[in-house]
């Protein structure tokens, strides 16, 4: 199971869980090695930034990650995230989970497939 944590900035104002530190500290409290941490990357990016050190900090609490861009919640080279950076750190706390697209693309849907297995392929 994956617990998720969403910004408040813009998308889901009032949510519970709108930082990984929130997430972890409820996974921790309840202590089963079944429940990780969902990480979405445009969450990160809009609730605090620092996306690259939070990866590092929580490197075992990684269930699953998601992938969009800032601004506009599009295809990986669209906006402001170093996704290639993202990519290496990944590699580099040893992360074998799955990562998925989760982005309204901007162009065709093959053109942000495309940009997406460029990064993480």
């Amino acid at each position: 199971y994956n617990l998720e944590p969403l910004n408040t900035v813009l998308d889901h104002p009032g949510y519970a869980i709108p930082r990984p530190e929130d997430c972890v500290r409820l996974i921790s409290e309840v202590g089963s090695p079944r429940i990780k941490m969902l990480l979405d990357v445009y969450h990160v990016q809009m609730e605090q930034g620092n996306v690259i050190e939070t990866i590092r900090q929580y490197r075992d609490y990684l269930g699953y990650i998601h992938i969009a861009d800032v601004p506009g919640r599009h295809q990986p080279g669209t906006g402001e995230i170093n996704y290639p950076q993202i990519a290496q750190t990944l590699r580099d706390v040893g992360y074998s989970g799955t990562i998925g697209l989760e982005c309204w693309p901007d162009g065709d849907l093959s053109q942000a497939m495309q940009a997406f297995r460029q990064v993480f392929g």
